[in-house]
C-alpha cells in the first residue's frame, strides 16, 4: 500500500497525491487506488522518500507525473510507462539515474532528470527508446 498517499476528490479524479511515508524503498505504483484507475501522480508525492527503484504497474493508466514527484531519491534506472504523455518539472531530478526507458511523444518540462535539460534535448532530437548516462552525456542504445 503507498502509506500516506490519498486519492484525490472533486475536480481531480485519478490523481494520487498527499506524501508518501512507508518504508518500502522498492515501490511498484498500482493500476488503482480505492476503487479509481491512477491517471496522475501529483506534485511531490514521493519527493525526498529514498526511493531506491519505481515501478508502475503493466496496465497503468497514468498519464502525467507531476513536478518534483520522484525527486531527491535514489534512482538509478527509470520505465516511464507508455500512457505518460507529459513529465513535469523536476519530476524525477537530483536521482543518480544513469538508465531511462521512455515511449514516443512525451513533453517534457525544464530539469526533468538531473543535468539539466541534457536528457529532453537527446529525447527530442532521437525519440523514443532506452537511454544511458554514459561519460556526462545521454545516449541512445
Amino acid at each position: 500500500t503507498l502509506t500516506g498517499v490519498t486519492m484525490a476528490t472533486g475536480g481531480q479524479t485519478g490523481y494520487i497525491k498527499g506524501s508518501y511515508s512507508g518504508s518500502e524503498m522498492d515501490l511498484v505504483v498500482p493500476l488503482e487506488m480505492s476503487g479509481v484507475d491512477i491517471t496522475h501522480v501529483y506534485q511531490d508525492v514521493f519527493n525526498g522518500k529514498g526511493l531506491t527503484s519505481v515501478a508502475f504497474d503493466p496496465d497503468t493508466k497514468i498519464t502525467q507525473i507531476h513536478a518534483r514527484a520522484f525527486n531527491n531519491n535514489n534512482l538509478t534506472e527509470v520505465v516511464i510507462p507508455n500512457t505518460v504523455k507529459k513529465l513535469d518539472y523536476a519530476a524525477f531530478n537530483n536521482n543518480p539515474i544513469t538508465k531511462i526507458t521512455i515511449g514516443a511523444g512525451v513533453t517534457l518540462e525544464s530539469n526533468v532528470f538531473r543535468n539539466g535539460n541534457a536528457f529532453r534535448d537527446t529525447y527530442l532530437a532521437q525519440g523514443a527508446g532506452t537511454y544511458v548516462f554514459v561519460g556526462g552525456v545521454w545516449v541512445k542504445q
